[in-house]
């Protein structure tokens, strides 16, 4: 027998920036990406997790046990009525990408924790200014892999309009 997973268990210390993880902050489940460590502290952007509507920003300075999607996964944005150059009210809102020429830009809310917060380019995982003109998205979905995409699974997550909560149930003592 042969089983199939599409994660791997690992410290959250050895996760690198860019991974996709499950772990569990306060007992609950929560799906984020690393953004960057140093040598005590993981910077994470929570895209899901019980306790709060939009993604945000969280300063994880434990080493509990967390699972690992790697860093292959995708973002789908999914064009919406809010979708237009512009658009004042989205821009900035803490979930919403906001897509420039060279730039894909997750915006994330400040943590309860005293964290930043900020937006983020998703391709080099650094802080930086949303232009004024970016075309923001609000809605989108993310698969664990391009393999799982096209084979028409049904995302792991979905922010937006569309949300619907991540399927995980936690791993370690977070």
């Amino acid at each position: 027998m042969h089983v199939m997973k599409n994660f791997t268990i690992k410290k959250l210390m050895d996760a690198e920036p860019g991974e996709l993880l499950q772990l569990t902050i306060r007992k609950q489940a929560a799906l984020a990406f690393v953004i960057r460590k140093t040598a005590y502290e993981t910077y994470l952007g929570v895209l899901d997790f019980p306790e709060r509507a939009r993604p945000f920003i969280a300063i994880w300075g434990g080493n509990h046990e967390c699972l690992s999607y790697g860093k292959g996964w995708i973002i789908k944005p999914i064009v919406g009525k809010e979708t237009w150059l512009g658009n004042d009210a989205a821009y900035g809102s803490p979930g919403v990408i906001h897509f420039d020429v060279d730039l894909e830009i997750l915006k994330l809310d400040a943590s309860s924790e005293g964290a930043f917060g900020g937006a983020i380019d998703l391709a080099t995982l650094q802080d930086v200014s949303i232009p004024y003109n970016a075309l923001p998205v609000a809605s989108w979905d993310l698969w664990t892999s391009r393999e799982s995409l096209d084979a028409g699974d049904a995302p792991l997550f979905s922010f937006g309009t569309a949300r619907r909560p991540h399927s995980g149930t936690g791993v370690g003592n977070g």
